[in-house]
């Protein structure tokens, strides 16, 4: 493409949407409830999407709304946030979508805890390095539209922690080092 992009390439206008997706049907979305004040930033992006152009011009848009109404934007961005772990562009099936997800991230929030606490230093670093991961899938996801399918790469990453939290019994038994240490 002659470019390098960091999630998809959609750029501005897949941004555009992704502030947007709760007053832009398509004609295949179900509506999102969002609050009224979110709702009309949405509006207040969509009347102005031929002037928000780039991605100078959007950031400044977010920054003077920030400064005008610092509660409405962060609603937008936690919405937002939350969003990009179980949501679906169409918005359908998204509450089962939310359920099969808890599964997975209890779970592994619970492992990244326990490697936090008892982990050797390899298990640390491995756990460091997802979180970095995951945490730049997370962030891009929540740039643009902020469905799940952006969250598919730092999912698996993710689930490379779950060995923390098996039980013991369930692990393969270490072979003994060739020297006699255990």
């Amino acid at each position: 493409t002659g470019g390098l992009p960091l999630l998809s390439t959609g750029g501005v206008a897949s941004m555009r949407d992704g502030l947007t997706f709760a007053v832009n049907a398509k004609g295949y979305r179900q509506a999102v409830a969002v609050p009224p004040d979110v709702l009309a930033l949405m509006a207040t992006v969509r009347s102005r999407s031929d002037d928000l152009n780039s991605v100078g011009r959007l950031a400044g848009f977010l920054a003077q709304t920030a400064t005008a109404q610092p509660a409405t934007v962060a609603r937008l961005f936690a919405i937002k946030a939350a969003r990009s772990w179980y949501a679906t562009d169409s918005a359908r099936s998204e509450g089962l979508i939310l359920g099969l997800q808890l599964l997975y991230l209890v779970p592994i929030v619970g492992a990244g805890l326990a490697i936090r606490r008892r982990g050797p230093p390899q298990a640390r670093s491995l756990l460091n390095a997802v979180i970095l991961l995951a945490g730049y899938f997370w962030l891009m996801t929540i740039l643009a539209l902020s469905v799940l399918r952006y969250m598919v790469p730092a999912m698996g990453l993710l689930l490379l922690l779950l060995p923390a939290v098996l039980p013991l019994r369930l692990l393969p038994a270490r072979a003994p080092a060739s020297d006699g240490r255990p």
